[in-house]
């Protein structure tokens, strides 16, 4: 979790608390009902296919960065599944046994607003300190993400004309280091 990620995350869950205290329902839900979308993990057993999965509700998507990239590749590398085997094997209920598996996330439900968390600033293991990541990432004016979701809670594929999204604004890190600097707010204005 990078700085401003922290700083979001606190922020919103603050704005939650105030508008929580309000007598009007719209207000009271503002958080929710504007930025809070919906994700499932799960997990697939390779021997009997039992499926474990557990939902949970986020208020941004979280996003790593490599060089030369680009947020829609990274966001499909950041649902990608994973194989679970050898040493990482998953212990099925169903087969009361460590079994290879894969588990996956997948997006069930996508707010009006959707806020995206670059993890820009990484833990360098030779070093022992926090570094600043200053590779490049690109992304686009207008977003469709109907291609990032997954099914519906029914097995439903999810395609709903209402998720594409255009960019409002930025928040940037200005600064040499993870340790110094300043965050800049640029949002785009239509007018």
């Amino acid at each position: 979790m990078t700085i401003s990620a922290r700083f979001s995350k606190l922020f919103m869950s603050h704005l939650d608390a105030e508008f929580k205290k309000q007598s009007d329902p719209v207000v009271r839900n503002l958080i929710a009902s504007q930025f809070q979308g919906s994700q499932v993990y799960g997990t697939v057993c390779h021997t009997c296919n039992y499926t474990s999965e557990r939902s949970s509700d986020f208020l941004e998507i979280e996003v790593n960065i490599k060089a030369n990239s680009r947020l829609e590749d990274r966001i499909k590398i950041a649902l990608e599944p994973e194989v679970l085997t050898q040493d990482n094997q998953y212990l099925c209920p169903q087969c009361n046994s460590l079994q290879d598996a894969t588990r996956y996330t997948e997006l069930r439900q996508l707010p009006p607003v959707l806020h995206f968390s670059l993890l820009r600033f990484v833990y360098d293991l030779s070093t022992m300190e926090r570094k600043k990541s200053k590779h490049v990432i690109t992304f686009p004016a207008v977003l469709d993400m109907g291609q990032f979701l997954g099914k519906q809670g029914d097995g439903v594929p999810n395609d709903n004309a209402q998720n594409i999204y255009e960019l409002r604004g930025i928040l940037l890190h200005k600064g040499s280091s993870a340790y110094h600097g300043h965050y800049e707010a640029q949002v785009y204005d239509t007018q």
